[in-house]
């Protein structure tokens, strides 16, 4: 499967913030129920973002990722396995240290469940 992207112009410079979620105004995403996909390129303020909504992608974590685990989307902006958050998706990769790029993760960001 080829991811889905999406075009969003940057609302910030976003050139440091690959692989963190995107909302649709190009910032940040503030919560998981803004995130609209995850940033796939370094974007400066007004050019094109490509935010993948679907499909595989690196992420960076906020906290500690273990393999297997679903992912969800902090306030800061980076996707994190916070109990009782919004599904986005789901670590396939190994686990992954808080502030590290996990090297593999499948996302949905059309809607989710609850983190049980």
């Amino acid at each position: 499967m080829y991811n889905q992207v999406i075009p969003v112009d940057a609302g910030a410079d976003l050139r440091e913030l690959q692989w963190n979620p995107v909302q649709v105004d190009g910032t940040i995403a503030s919560s998981p129920a803004n995130a609209v996909g995850i940033i796939s390129n370094r974007a400066d303020n007004g050019d094109d973002v490509g935010a993948i909504y679907a499909g595989r992608s690196k992420f960076n974590a906020a906290e500690a990722i273990a393999a297997g685990a679903q992912i969800s989307c902090a306030g800061s902006g980076f996707t994190t396995a916070t109990s009782g958050d919004q599904v986005i998706g789901r670590n396939i990769g190994d686990a992954v240290s808080s502030g590290a790029i996990g090297a593999d993760g499948i996302f949905n960001f059309a809607g989710g469940g609850t983190i049980l």
